[in-house]
């Protein structure tokens, strides 16, 4: 008789998406099956594609803690479960009391950081204090990265010494090795005979999609390229990227950017693509990264937390956050030197066996049947 697990996802977005998706249909978990509390949020669509319906069950809440956590509340009672695992803070904080009175074990992974203007108010000790309680009422705590979990000791000094494991986020790596490289110049009109430069993240602040525009700035003034450098960028026309268009026209940079939809096909999408830009803030774990690792596409992105340690003793370009010159000067080196793609060509391999998911999930079935057989 398979095992069965509640999953709580106050946020069905991006990286948690991908996690369920990979992480869970791996054979580590061939002897569990799955109930999803979660908000729709286009959840629903993802869910029929990508989550098998004989192992996976989605139970829609509303969006807000009060609305998962009475869902959580309405399934326990339909259903006996071995372990509920919340994935994402307000995930646990939102279920913390029904799971605990119902004495489940409860498992929480972390998919972010905490930043410091999340603790500036004058109640911050109060919420730190808040945090750690709840937190300390878990079973077990994963974290995507050991950055992740460096961060949460650092804003909560009282989860030291608690079960605490960091596991390294993985992706399909064979996906990305093998995928057919989607030939941009021959479909996008505005691509033709351009150095294409490819954005995938979601358009928020944390993104650092402002500096890219900043380094496209100082590279369109620069008369010794070989052509002229093109913004590819891909995904939701939500968050900021309003803002980011009236920047980008205010600077007259408009013939430097183009925006597509969200593509299914990411990897071959990135093949197209001369180089990956990933001007991040902060991340929990840099999964766009490890993607372009394991295609083979040259890639400069920041040294910032969680992304960091997915970059070391990589090929890839890193550059201080909020830097725009140290941005336009790694594109410009490839520019330049396009013979420096063979690199992470070569580097492929490596990135593959690196960024495994069959490692992640490993680690994580490793940690349920530590909680399930604790006492």
């Amino acid at each position: 008789m398979k095992k069965s697990v509640l999953l709580i996802v106050r946020w069905p977005i991006s990286g948690i998406r991908n996690y369920l998706r990979y992480v869970y249909q791996t054979p580590y978990f061939n002897d569990y099956e799955f109930t999803i509390v979660a908000p729709d949020l286009d959840f629903s669509r993802y869910f029929g594609e990508y989550l098998s319906s004989s192992r996976f069950t989605l139970k829609a809440a509303e969006a807000s803690l009060k609305g998962i956590a009475k869902a959580t509340r309405a399934v326990m009672a339909e259903k006996d479960f071995d372990l509920v695992h919340s994935h994402g803070f307000t995930s646990s904080v939102a279920t913390v009391i029904p799971v605990t009175l119902a004495k489940k074990k409860h498992i929480l992974t972390v998919h972010d950081v905490f930043q410091p203007g999340q603790f500036h108010a004058w109640y911050a000790p109060a919420k730190k204090w808040l945090l750690t309680r709840i937190f300390r009422q878990m079973d077990h705590v994963t974290t995507v990265s050991k950055d992740c979990a460096e961060n949460l000791y650092e804003y909560l000094p009282g989860m030291r010494g608690a079960p605490v494991t960091p596991i390294l986020n993985g992706i399909d790596t064979e996906y990305f090795k093998q995928s057919t490289a989607i030939d941009l110049q021959r479909e996008y009109e505005q691509c033709h005979g351009r150095f294409l430069i490819g954005f995938m993240g979601r358009f928020m602040s944390q993104k650092g999609f402002r500096y890219l525009i900043d380094a496209i700035a100082s590279l369109s003034k620069d008369k010794t390229l070989p052509s002229k450098p093109l913004i590819v960028a891909f995904g939701s026309v939500s968050g900021f990227v309003r803002e980011d268009r009236a920047l980008i026209e205010e600077k007259g940079l408009n013939e430097y950017f183009t925006f597509l939809p969200y593509t299914d096909d990411v990897g071959g999408s990135m093949k197209g693509l001369d180089m990956i830009a990933m001007p991040s803030l902060w991340e929990a774990c840099g999964l766009l990264a490890m993607e372009a690792l394991c295609a083979g596409v040259p890639i400069v992105a920041t040294n910032c937390v969680g992304l960091r340690e997915v970059l070391k003793d990589t090929p890839a370009w890193q550059v201080e956050p909020r830097n725009a010159e140290q941005i336009a000067d790694a594109i410009r080196s490839l520019m330049l030197n396009p013979e420096q793609r063979t690199r992470f060509e070569a580097f492929a391999d490596i990135a593959c066996t690196r960024y495994s998911v069959d490692s992640a999930a490993k680690a994580l079935a490793d940690v349920y049947l530590k909680v399930e057989s604790s006492k």
